[in-house]
């Protein structure tokens, strides 16, 4: 049976444009609707401490989850063929080289998007937010996501369903445009870094489109993940034993606001409260998290420094007792 060069046969099923919509919104909901409805909810129920970083690394699995279920299914359901070519030693090593010479392309790239764009949070900024998470057990965790369950699910939705729906429909170019929009938005940490994502979805969708196998865009994923994971542990290694002050923040208009603060560190025992504004630190204004991370990461084991902080419309003034960064 004669198969179109999308890896569709001729006399089967074709996978549904409705199809695609479906497992985009399904998608979108995960990573945009479902952690604020369940923030909201765990916040309502256990108010005194809720661990966001924990909750957000379980939205990412299960949305993992349901990127490889669904393109599963619609593989089955839709008769797609093999996203895969027989897979070999010797194409492992071709289609691995092919993905690493892929990924230093895309790394030289990001080099030039972050000198040409410095103010905006890059892969560095990334890094240092995964590895200040407090519990290396969140950071292993994402990590290990990131390295092995990211790659595989995301191109097997990304390129291996949604790139092959639309490239029957639209054609390689627009394919790969609208595929990778789709793809890139659910990465909004920065507008450099979806700029950076979106190209990550043309060259994987190419690659793909050009080696004819999963395995190829599978390596590149792998290989561009692996350097910032393996950056994150180290980096969570050196500040494992930094001062701790031990809140989960979010940056707010008025200052950084406190979503949630951990059992017996020097924020609780000081009396911090979650929905607090952080306004100041040492007397010096703090605007972003990472002003405030930085400022008490300067700091050491056993200081107290002091908080300005704003609640219900008035200000406070807290000493802290900085704990050893720990699990």
């Amino acid at each position: 049976m004669e198969q179109s060069p999308e890896g569709i046969s001729e006399q089967k099923a074709l996978p549904r444009l409705s199809d695609a919509v479906i497992g985009v919104v399904v998608v979108y909901a995960f990573i945009f609707i479902l952690p604020l409805s369940t923030y909201s909810i765990l916040h309502f129920l256990v108010p005194t401490y809720l661990n966001y970083a924990w909750l957000s690394n379980f939205i990412i699995f299960i949305t993992l989850v349901w990127m490889i279920v669904f393109s599963l299914w619609m593989q089955r359901n839709r008769r797609l063929s093999s996203m895969f070519k027989s897979i070999s030693l010797r194409s492992v090593v071709i289609e691995g080289s092919l993905a690493l010479a892929t990924a230093i392309l895309l790394i030289i790239f990001i080099a030039v998007i972050n000198a040409i764009w410095p103010e905006s949070r890059n892969n560095a900024d990334r890094i240092n937010d995964i590895a200040g998470y407090g519990q290396p057990a969140i950071t292993i965790t994402f990590a290990l996501m990131a390295m092995f369950m990211s790659p595989i699910a995301e191109e097997r939705f990304y390129r291996g369903f949604l790139f092959r729906t639309l490239r029957i429909r639209f054609g390689l170019i627009i394919a790969c445009i609208l595929q990778s929009t789709v793809f890139a938005f659910t990465h909004l940490y920065s507008p450099s870094y979806v700029v950076i994502i979106f190209v990550y979805g043309i060259a994987f969708s190419l690659l793909y489109a050009w080696r004819k196998t999963l395995l190829s865009p599978i390596l590149a994923h792998f290989w561009l993940n692996l350097v910032p994971s393996i950056a994150a542990i180290i980096l969570m290694i050196n500040i494992a034993n930094t001062p701790y002050l031990g809140v989960s923040i979010d940056n707010d208009t008025e200052g950084i606001r406190v979503l949630s603060v951990a059992p017996s560190s020097g924020a609780e025992d000081a009396g911090i409260m979650s929905g607090d504004i952080i306004t100041q630190i040492e007397g010096k204004p703090v605007d972003s998290m990472e002003q405030l991370i930085t400022a008490v990461r300067e700091k050491q084991i056993g200081d107290t420094v002091s908080i300005s902080l704003i609640r219900d419309e008035q200000q406070l003034e807290l000493p802290v007792n900085l704990k050893k960064n720990s699990p």
